[in-house]
């Protein structure tokens, strides 16, 4: 919702910050990605998955990483 809403970025970041939580950015740890590749891999010995795709975030990245761990 945040590019969705107008003003939704700053929405997002007043509410954190009630919440006492910081905003910043980071780096994608790639040793956690690889370990949640091969993690991915070790669940799916046959290789097949039916997934289903939002578009949201959370979906793109689990398609992703599920993608990059079967093909």
């Amino acid at each position: 919702e945040v590019v969705h809403t107008q003003f939704g970025e700053t929405i997002l970041k007043n509410f954190l910050e009630i919440c006492g939580l910081t905003v910043k950015k980071q780096q994608i740890d790639k040793e956690f990605v690889d370990n949640l590749i091969e993690d991915i891999k070790e669940s799916l010995p046959q290789g097949t998955v039916i997934s289903a795709h939002s578009g949201g975030v959370d979906s793109s990245v689990a398609n992703i990483l599920i993608y990059k761990a079967i093909g």
